[in-house]
């Protein structure tokens, strides 16, 4: 083969090829021993898990301690590794409309922009509930509901039950709150730092909103993120209650 270097015969590049395979061996052996975590925190991550410093505590100082390595094998699996400066791991999502958002992804968005509406219009400091992990009673749920009953039932949220079930549960799978039995029959739920990331995307929404009305005040046009979970999210806030829909206090 004339291409091939004059210096270098087929036996050499048989043991060269034997080399690569025992070093991608070697490496592959090496990996699974400094990465006792890959399979769960892969399988965390692709369901749409958070791993926080304070709920998954082993996962995420192996992240920590690999993120630049983990960073390269998730991005060969067609993954992109984020990291929130509050302390929590999670997958960026996959540009998508809203419509092929998954139902129960749709419902637990949902859900945590009423609650964190719902906390603002109270005059709450969300932060320092994520902070401090305030609990959020079943009663105050019922009041959130009820603040957005409308919206919620339109996105199949029709009761405090599914609210719940099919809502906050969810948000508590994926890390974004934590369930707390106060007695045998009363649970409470607090909010986790992954609860900053849908935090962050109503801030940038204000932000936006309020860029896009400057930009109408000059005659410009201005257009701004259609990724699914914001497009809901400027859905829900900015959609209000049709009067004879709203529920009575």
């Amino acid at each position: 083969m004339d291409d091939l270097p004059q210096d270098e015969s087929a036996e050499d590049l048989e043991l060269s090829l034997e080399d690569r395979v025992r070093d991608a061996r070697h490496y592959a052996q090496r990996l699974e021993r400094e990465l006792r975590l890959f399979s769960r925190i892969v399988e965390a991550l692709e369901a749409g898990r958070f791993i926080s410093s304070t709920d998954r505590i082993k996962e995420y100082r192996e992240l920590s301690r690999f993120q630049d390595t983990y960073e390269v094998l998730l991005r060969m699996m067609g993954h992109e590794l984020r990291h929130h400066t509050t302390g929590f791991y999670y997958l960026q999502p996959r540009e998508m409309s809203q419509a092929q958002l998954p139902q129960r992804e749709r419902m637990a968005a949902a859900a945590i922009f009423s609650l964190i509406e719902h906390l603002c219009d109270k005059g709450l400091p969300i932060e320092s509930m994520i902070t401090h992990e305030e609990p959020i009673l079943i009663d105050d749920l019922g009041a959130m509901f009820s603040q957005c009953h409308d919206r919620l039932t339109r996105l199949g949220l029709g009761s405090v039950e599914s609210f719940i079930d099919n809502g906050i549960r969810r948000l508590v799978d994926v890390g974004v709150m934590n369930e707390r039995r106060l007695s045998q029959d009363k649970v409470a739920y607090t909010l986790g730092l992954p609860a900053y990331f849908y935090l962050d995307i109503c801030r940038n929404l204000a932000e936006q909103h309020q860029q896009q009305l400057e930009a109408q005040e000059r005659g410009e046009d201005y257009s701004y993120s259609d990724r699914s979970v914001n497009e809901l999210a400027d859905d829900f806030l900015n959609t209000q209650p049709d009067e004879d829909d709203e529920t009575p206090e």
